[in-house]
């Protein structure tokens, strides 16, 4: 399996365990519902998150991300 889509394949696991739905029109594109909505999109090395929520819901959210792709060692996503 090539590395971008072994990313792509454990990022998208990740994602999906976490309560994340994938897009049926966009697999690029990642949604989460929780007192609120949040929005992942993945575009080869780059990861857009954003929310429609002022509470610290999206923080958490983006430094659990941040801490699983470290995990995962996927560094080379913030090269």
């Amino acid at each position: 399996m090539q590395a971008p889509r072994a990313r792509y394949t454990k990022l998208w696991n990740f994602l999906l365990s976490m309560g994340f739905f994938n897009s049926l029109s966009d697999t690029s594109l990642f949604t989460y519902s929780h007192a609120g909505v949040a929005y992942l999109l993945v575009h080869g090395d780059n990861l857009v998150l954003t929310g429609n929520n002022n509470s610290n819901d999206g923080i958490h959210l983006a430094c659990v991300l941040f801490l699983m792709l470290k995990k995962m060692q996927l560094d080379s996503w913030f090269d």
